[in-house]
């Protein structure tokens, strides 16, 4: 697509040269301000929940990590009570 400005009059043309559409340069002005107005208001309401869902990940991380670290720790103090165990059978042996 090609855009032309004559006379204060925007033309879009498409490969083969036909004018799509004839507007304004006030007008397409205006239609870039709404969207660009529309993009910000977007870009405003992303920020504005960016640290809620940081939250959100950090205390759903949080949780993953306290899960993993009370199962190694619940393995851990039972490979500790087997080796103990099997250290005082071999102990008392002697």
């Amino acid at each position: 697509m090609e855009v032309s400005v004559q006379n204060s009059e925007v033309a879009a043309h498409n490969s083969n040269k036909a004018t799509l559409s004839n507007i304004t340069t006030s007008q397409l002005q205006d239609l870039l301000a709404t969207v660009m107005a529309a993009i910000q208001v977007k870009n405003t309401k992303q920020t504005a929940a960016f640290p809620t869902e940081v939250a959100k990940l950090t205390e759903n991380l949080k949780a993953q990590f306290k899960q993993e670290n009370d199962k190694i720790a619940a393995s851990l103090a039972e490979r500790f009570e087997a080796s103990n165990t099997k250290q005082r059978k071999e102990f008392n042996a002697r």
